[in-house]
């Protein structure tokens, strides 16, 4: 079972693991937030949705570059790079930086005060940030993201330059093709967990003080890129990852049709989650996985389950919660009784 004593010598404490674990899982299902509308919703996403676990720094042990080997490695290893066709291996020492690559943010620290390098909340935040060949923050400097019209850099894969914002030019980046509903959520997600201390005459253009926190222009650019590029599945792995990492998903990948009830066409209305996809039982699960659906399809619908003797009440198990080791499930439906073992890791 979980090894609390453990847990208490690295200075967590029993109550973190727990809230933070209901966190994920409210991130997750979406439903802490059910029947939330507006700026209500809006609070209880960014306040549930924050990180536990951020990098302390860049490229030392424990940095961003370690983790990046977990959230941005391809299936050879190297770099997954979205911003050119350069192609970077992760250096043997395990938490270096690629000598031709830099960390660059999605939405830039510099608007709420910090900097990629002064250690920053909005500069450490996984969510945020992406591997990118070194001379990439130069080029987007501190951009928002939006549609470029007049491109000043274009290396055929994303863009810097101007753009028109109701009739007026500003500066602005394009991302990667095939990324933008990717850097959409993040843009999301960074807006509902740091809405507050923005850095007026950088980030006004496309942030706002006031509910719904988003400039007009910039509420519809990123609705039609979340729209149009759906999540995949390369983008649920990451945010796994990163939730691993750093104790938290980003609510906007977990939950797409969030967006929509904040930023787009059913605005003030109560949000309903979308019903979660039922994954069939397996073998080993992980810690950091968000739920064990008590569900096989060969197992019939409304069994009764309990957990190593104890009966469950609810349709599904939270990994963390449970604990490491091995766990004995029973269930019994239709006069049909059976028992299982599965392995939290």
């Amino acid at each position: 079972m979980w090894d609390f004593n453990e847990y208490k010598r690295r200075g967590l404490a029993v109550a973190t693991l727990i809230t933070t674990a209901a966190a994920m899982t409210a991130a997750t299902d979406g439903g802490g937030w059910e029947g939330l509308r507006g700026k209500e919703l809006l609070e209880a996403v960014g306040a549930s949705c924050s990180p536990v676990n951020l990098r302390e720094s860049l490229a030392s042990p424990g940095g961003v570059w370690e983790a990046f080997r977990s959230t941005d490695a391809l299936p050879d290893g190297s770099v997954d790079n979205r911003f050119s066709d350069l192609s970077a291996e992760f250096p043997a020492d395990g938490h270096s930086a690629p000598p031709a690559m830099e960390a660059v943010a999605i939405l830039p620290p510099q608007w709420w005060g910090g900097s990629m390098a002064d250690g920053s909340a909005q500069g450490r935040d996984l969510h945020n940030l992406l591997p990118a060949p070194l001379g990439t923050g130069d080029v987007k400097k501190s951009y928002p993201p939006g549609k470029v019209t007049a491109a000043a850099f274009d290396n055929g894969v994303w863009r810097a330059g101007i753009g028109l914002v109701d009739g007026i030019e500003i500066n602005m980046y394009q991302p990667p093709r095939g990324y933008e509903g990717d850097f959409a959520r993040a843009a999301m997600y960074m807006v509902a967990v740091y809405p507050c201390g923005l850095w007026k005459n950088l980030g006004e253009n496309f942030m706002s003080d006031n509910f719904p926190l988003l400039q007009p222009w910039a509420m519809r650019q990123l609705m039609a890129w979340h729209n149009s590029d759906p999540v995949s599945d390369q983008e649920r792995r990451r945010d796994e990852a990163v939730a691993a990492l750093q104790g938290n998903h980003n609510p906007f990948v977990t939950n797409p049709a969030l967006a929509d009830y904040i930023w787009g066409e059913k605005g003030g209305q109560p949000f309903i989650p979308d019903p979660p996809e039922l994954i069939p039982l397996r073998a080993c699960y992980s810690l950091s996985d968000p739920r064990i659906d008590l569900y096989s399809p060969y197992i019939p619908h409304g069994a009764r389950w309990s957990v190593d003797g104890t009966a469950v009440t609810a349709d599904y198990l939270v990994p963390a919660t449970l604990g490491a080791g091995t766990h004995e499930l029973r269930f019994s439906a239709d006069g049909i009784e059976g028992k299982l073992k599965i392995i939290v890791r």
